[in-house]
């Protein structure tokens, strides 16, 4: 069986396009009934929506429009489902790296005025939203209740859409611990459905989150390169398109941004998608690289040490400070040619964290 070709599994689903056209035309038949029922049980959410301090604009980001109301339906695509590899609670970098040459785009901070419908028609006008769109975009639940068209065309265009907490406004493992169930219901208020991928803000990944997330059901979804787009100054978008080119490799989870003041990684769109395809590679579905060989977690070289969580668990702020001194690891791992000034500066970083838990 090819791998774009459709399997029965247990952990099936259907695409959110379909999802949406048979469930207005009331046919969902067994194979719906039976995906919605297993999101029910994962996510429980709830269809309430607690009233949100909504955040102020990013500057940069483009002007706010008011849409006409939601799109039509598109025709139902085929039903798509691929084998369920990973665990609630995993830590995933990346899909397999000795399997076929496929790679994931994924796109955080969104929903955004004008960056993410330009980013969804830069896929389209590639061939790249047929059956259902190729990026998987990471939104923040704050964001989906500000902009809600933006995000029902997301969804309504059949592109993937993943939890990335309510506020990102913290990177606290208990503080986005309390935060993913909240964006949950946001998702299940404004999409009528709720996502069941999640990422943490700056790739969090302590242990009170990983608990949280064994709970709800859910994986969180890392990378294994840093292609810096997130960077103040933003990088040129030729230097995000030679960054991908640098860096890819087979089930590679390729991390960009969306929300917000990230025009370059937008314009970079075109370069990046002709880059991928000139090093032979396919882009695919997240879900389909998670489901392809043998995943890759987070290696134990970027966990923080057990004296150090030891010396943490007495200390407010222990959550805050494990987080960032695991971020800033990873980075240094990641980057294997960063100048020697850069490297000192994010090694400086680490140690004061350190030394600001202890005080």
């Amino acid at each position: 069986m090819g791998r774009h070709e459709h399997c029965e599994t247990e952990r099936g689903f259907l695409t959110r396009r379909q999802l949406l056209e048979l469930g207005t035309a009331g046919v969902l038949g067994c194979a719906g009934a039976a995906a919605l029922a297993h999101r029910a049980t994962v996510h429980r959410v709830s269809p309430a929506i607690t009233p949100l301090s909504l955040p102020s604009p990013i500057s940069g980001g483009g002007s706010v429009t008011q849409s006409a109301g939601r799109l039509n339906p598109p025709q139902p695509a085929r039903a798509t489902s691929w084998p369920q590899l990973w665990r609630p609670g995993d830590r995933i970098r990346s899909g397999d790296v000795n399997g076929p040459k496929i790679v994931a785009i994924t796109c955080d901070d969104g929903p955004w005025p004008g960056n993410t419908t330009t980013v969804m028609n830069h896929m389209r006008n590639a061939g790249l939203e047929n059956d259902f769109g190729l990026v998987h975009f990471f939104m923040v639940g704050n964001y989906v209740a500000t902009f809600p068209d933006v995000a029902r065309e997301v969804f309504e265009r059949g592109y993937g859409i993943g939890n990335h907490s309510l506020t990102h406004s913290t990177y606290s493992a208990s503080g986005l611990a309390r935060e993913i169930p909240l964006a949950q219901d946001v998702f299940s208020s404004v999409l009528g459905w709720a996502p069941e991928l999640f990422r943490a803000p700056g790739l969090a990944k302590a242990d009170a989150l990983q608990a949280q997330l064994v709970r709800l059901g859910f994986a969180n979804i890392l990378t294994s390169t840093i292609l810096n787009d997130h960077l103040l100054p933003r990088i040129s978008s030729s230097q995000i398109i030679a960054n991908v080119s640098r860096t890819i490799h087979p089930g590679n989870i390729i991390l960009l941004h969306d929300g917000g003041s990230h025009t370059q990684t937008v314009n970079a769109f075109p370069g990046i998608i002709n880059t991928i395809h000139s090093h032979g590679y396919e882009i695919v579905r997240l879900e389909e690289v998670l489901a392809t060989g043998t995943l890759q977690y987070q290696a134990a070289a970027y966990e923080v040490t057990a004296s150090e969580i030891a010396a943490a668990e007495a200390i407010d702020g222990a959550d805050e400070m494990i987080d960032t001194v695991v971020e800033l690891r990873t980075y240094l791992e990641l980057n294997t040619n960063l100048s020697a000034e850069r490297r000192q500066m994010v090694e400086a970083m680490i140690a004061d964290a350190r030394a600001t838990a202890r005080d």
